[in-house]
């Protein structure tokens, strides 16, 4: 066995929530003197390049989200069976294409260093490393699959006995009579859309020569792999009782610094110096939800005009506008992609959609939030938000600009929200997000135990 560092291969789902977390956990291996192999679509090339490790291409998420995926997925929103025609067609019908990349990644890095650990460190909805996990065999060259971390990047999805099913937004209850219902709740929508998801998942395990499939959706994600990190500290996940000692707390990614050649809009010193004269509104729906109807332009008309505050809102996309014959209001500047952190470091409250990254830079900055979004993972995002006191909830994908301008004002006048922002970042503070996943690498490191 080589007395070198373990080879360090990650791979991620290809879209920028999944992406950016788990490269910033590669980037900072690589500044730790780790050799890092990262299987990834062809939109991060030079990113992965930028951060110093070696890029391998796979398939492109971007390309599987087509215009009848989208025509197809607004008519099935926000139901489960929105979530079953996802599941299938972006996550695992492509999955044993994914195996085979990641298998041929794997024989190729044994024949050129036939000594050398390989430590795979996947995001937990990649799908290209699941097979292997329940019984495809492994690459040639391998006794046995490498030692796996993985990340979980959305909310903790397994089941328990104190929790409702994913994806219902329901609340969790470990009580005797909350114990019931979930066990009823769990066995109506196995009975029905999870029943079906799981005949698909089967399905495509086959072809990716996979021996054993599970009875329930979702869990095995995060179950087979050796460890898996959920991105998030305690108090944004629901408790469970019963969680595997397998799925740890690694707590958020701490922030990025800025790229020295980024370059602020014109306007940011007037925004940068605004601070304290009126409370700040940050709006942005990520980098998917571009569809600004929803909530952008409901919350610049709610907010509109009002000399006590400032709005800035972000489009996530490069490029992006608003339509010419919409007027963006006189306190308000909107961009079309903008880095987080340095707005949310000046900012009073966060409108979002409820994307899991959005809820984490509030966290990292301890700033409270109002969450509109029900689709994929974003009802979850909310319940989590709300019971933790982070957030008012407004559990709809368009809100009325009414509501928007409602929620922020109960936002901006109850200190109970910044308290409890300010004493979640408190609380992730206390977690060593990259040690406690260099910890685990080095656990799983077979030259210290010779």
């Amino acid at each position: 066995m080589s007395d070198k560092k373990p080879l360090l291969l990650f791979t991620s789902f290809g879209i920028h929530g999944h992406f950016n977390p788990t490269a910033q956990v590669a980037e900072e291996m690589v500044k730790r003197g780790y050799e890092v192999v990262y299987v990834i679509g062809h939109e991060f090339e030079a990113k992965i390049k930028q951060i110093g490790a070696e890029w391998v291409p796979t398939l492109s998420a971007f390309d599987l989200v087509t215009p009848e995926f989208q025509k197809e997925i607004v008519k099935l929103e926000p139901s489960l069976k929105g979530v079953v025609y996802s599941q299938e067609h972006i996550f695992l019908k492509h999955m044993p294409k994914r195996v085979q990349i990641i298998q041929s990644t794997l024989e190729s890095l044994r024949q050129r260093e036939p000594g050398r650990q390989i430590i795979v460190l996947d995001e937990a909805l990649s799908m290209a490393i699941y097979p292997f996990k329940l019984g495809r065999p492994p690459p040639k060259g391998f006794k046995e699959f490498p030692k796996t971390i993985s990340f979980n990047v959305i909310p903790l999805f397994i089941k328990s006995r104190d929790t409702a099913p994913f994806l219902l937004g329901i609340p969790p209850d470990s009580s005797e009579a909350g114990r019931q219902r979930n066990e009823e709740l769990w066995n109506n929508v196995m009975a029905a859309e999870f029943g079906e998801l799981v005949q698909i998942q089967t399905k495509y395990l086959k072809e990716a020569g996979a021996t054993r499939f599970p009875e329930v959706p979702f869990d095995a994600w995060v179950t087979t792999k050796d460890v898996c990190f959920q991105m998030c500290i305690p108090s944004l996940e629901h408790p469970r009782s019963d969680l595997p000692s397998s799925v740890r707390f690694a707590g958020c990614v701490p922030k990025k610094p800025l790229d020295p050649s980024y370059q602020y809009p014109d306007w940011w010193p007037e925004f940068a110096s605004i601070k304290g004269k009126r409370k700040i509104v940050f709006v942005a729906q990520g980098t998917v939800a571009v569809n600004y109807e929803e909530l952008v332009i409901p919350s610049l008309i709610g907010l509109a005009d009002r000399e006590d505050l400032f709005v800035l809102a972000t489009l996530g996309v490069r490029g992006a506008k608003l339509a010419d014959d919409f007027r963006v209001p006189s306190n308000a500047r909107v961009h079309d992609y903008l880095p987080y952190d340095p707005i949310l470091e000046l900012a009073d409250v966060f409108v979002s959609n409820g994307g899991y990254g959005s809820l984490t830079h509030t966290v990292i900055n301890g700033v409270p939030q109002v969450l509109s979004g029900v689709t994929e993972d974003k009802l979850e995002v909310g319940i989590r938000a709300e019971r933790a006191g982070l957030a008012v909830n407004l559990g709809t994908r368009s809100p009325t600009p009414e509501q928007v301008a409602k929620a922020v004002d109960v936002v901006l006048s109850d200190p109970r929200y910044k308290e409890v922002a300010l004493k979640l970042k408190e609380e992730n503070e206390g977690y060593d997000t990259f040690g406690i996943i260099e910890n685990q690498i080095l656990e799983f490191t077979e030259s210290r135990k010779s």
